[in-house]
């Protein structure tokens, strides 16, 4: 109980962390982006941050149900086998729902003169957008497992590699847009500080606990419970 206890305390603390270092970084960092691009680029880059977020809801709160439902199932004494059952049921669906959220982005594309009133950069959004729609779909072996880190008390470990990936996206984020590549560079930098995280996140999970995933949805019964679970949250 200690040593769980310990493990919360410091995730918290972590977390915190987390927090002030993205904000300090940010705080410095975004008028140094807006003196070597433009306002224009970094509003075309929130407006594109926001069109993901609503096309992210394309996972119908399964994200959330996932985290439950990990954190459920792990440390009770099987082996991890319905921790498996519940991250290989989670990122099979993820698959389809990447693919979904990737049509979205990409079809969105093509409207993007009618949703954001560009002056110019037109060609550059677009661009954006195409990276944005294939990286939802690569990225999705390297999901959840954030989550299961999360799930199994590792928070502070989870918390210190978000703090790395921040600090690449928005260093990565002003080198880009010094060199000149404006808005396509602000979203390379967005998806290279979402790898880092991703891949780092990985890394330490399986050095951990050496799990081996699959796919597919074997235990449908589970995969319902999750599905619904995630419905009512949205």
């Amino acid at each position: 109980m200690k040593t769980r206890t310990t493990k919360v305390i410091n995730g918290t603390l972590t977390s915190v962390l987390q927090y002030f270092v993205v904000m300090l970084l940010q705080f410095f960092l975004i008028p140094i982006i807006i003196s070597f691009g433009s306002e224009e680029i970094l509003g075309i880059y929130s407006y594109l941050l926001q069109l993901i977020g609503w096309a992210a809801l394309s996972d119908m709160g399964f994200g959330v149900s996932a985290s439950r439902y990990l954190s459920q199932s792990q440390n009770i004494g099987d082996n991890y086998k319905k921790f498996k059952e519940v991250f290989n049921n989670s990122r099979s669906f993820y698959l389809l729902s990447n693919i979904i959220f990737s049509g979205i982005i990409f079809l969105l594309s093509f409207y993007v003169e009618d949703l954001i009133d560009l002056k110019e950069n037109l060609h550059d959004t677009k661009i954006s957008m195409y990276l944005f729609s294939i990286w939802v779909l690569i990225r999705t072996p390297l999901m959840l497992f954030g989550e299961a880190l999360n799930a199994t008390q590792n928070l502070s470990s989870n918390n210190y590699i978000l703090i790395i990936s921040s600090i690449i996206r928005l260093l990565s984020s002003v080198l880009l847009v010094y060199l000149g590549y404006g808005i396509i560079g602000l979203v390379f930098a967005y998806i290279l500080g979402e790898f880092s995280a991703s891949l780092l996140q990985k890394i330490k999970f399986q050095k951990l606990y050496h799990l081996k995933f699959s796919w597919g949805i074997k235990n449908k019964s589970l995969f319902k419970e999750i599905f619904y679970f995630g419905l009512t949250y949205m």
